[in-house]
């Protein structure tokens, strides 16, 4: 089997087929939450596949930060938010860990990331 890359179809095509693939992997070695991870994985392909300003291999970047981020947060996330389902929570924390990390990302190239992160624990304590 040939992946072109040419395309944006291809493109996408090779970042949901190495994504899943290492999703599938991860699930059938470790102990880990089948349904939590599919949730965290399928929330971070939605900003993966909308992305086509980025390289495909920043967009596999993204989609691997923000698969395990989210399933790492979603117990926090689910608590915070009331939620019976984990799963849920991980598709939400799927869908905005990659906003939040592209706006980090943004603010570091400027220089002001340290300053957004202090703006944003202050306005949290208020």
């Amino acid at each position: 089997m040939t992946i072109e890359a040419t395309g944006a179809t291809a493109t996408g095509n090779a970042v949901s087929v190495a994504g899943l693939s290492a999703v599938t992997i991860a699930a059938a070695i470790g102990q880990i939450d089948v349904a939590v991870l599919l949730g965290a994985f399928a929330g971070s392909v939605v900003f993966v596949m909308s992305a086509k300003e980025y390289h495909w291999i920043m967009r596999l970047g993204y989609l691997l930060a923000g698969t395990v981020i989210s399933y790492l947060s979603a117990p926090w996330t689910a608590g915070l938010l009331a939620l019976t389902s984990v799963t849920v929570a991980a598709i939400i924390n799927g869908v905005l860990c990659i906003a939040v990390l592209n706006g980090l990302i943004e603010k570091g190239r400027s220089g002001k990331a340290l300053s957004a992160i202090i703006d944003i624990l202050q306005a949290l304590r208020k």
